[in-house]
């Protein structure tokens, strides 16, 4: 069950609701895939060094940063992109990736802007609506090859050029 999630709109909710969609079935694969934590993790730590490695010298785009002593998963890499730098907002940049064949989103919006929350100060939240303004999150899944993510890292510069 997923309640108050508006398909139309992607990650959109109208109203506080519940996420309780995982079946038997679900659940056994996800038992089954503990077995491969170990591979995951290291393969989401290669992604994040690809893009890393490929933005480093980049001062257009900024990677999500690790704090001193965390763990860090890496679950989904996103970029911050310096759009006053070049010549393009973050949604034509998200529309040429996408028209390469690259399936990158826009970074969450803040949930300030779910009606529940529209009686609360937006003011308060500026960095919130900084990083919706102008961050992309890039394609990090497991199934993706080295090849594939440093095709995507190299996509992302061609369109900031």
């Amino acid at each position: 069950m997923n309640q108050a999630g508006d398909k139309k709109k992607g990650n959109f909710h109208s109203e506080i609701g519940f996420n309780l969609r995982m079946t038997n079935l679900e659940a056994s694969l996800g038992l089954a895939q503990f077995k491969r934590l170990n591979e995951f993790l290291q393969k989401k730590k290669r992604i994040r060094d690809i893009y890393f490695d490929s933005f480093e010298n980049i001062t257009e785009v900024r990677l999500q940063q690790a704090y001193d002593k965390s763990e860090v998963i890496w679950w989904l890499n996103s970029v911050i992109i310096d759009t006053q730098k070049i010549d393009k907002n973050i949604i034509e940049i998200q529309q040429e990736m996408q028209r390469k064949g690259f399936p990158v989103r826009r970074i969450f919006m803040p949930l300030i802007e779910s009606p529940p929350y529209f009686e609360n100060d937006k003011k308060a939240y500026s960095n919130a609506f900084a990083i919706y303004k102008n961050g992309l999150s890039l394609p990090s899944s497991t199934l993706n090859s080295d090849k594939n993510i440093e095709l995507s890292a190299k996509a992302l510069l061609e369109c900031l050029r």
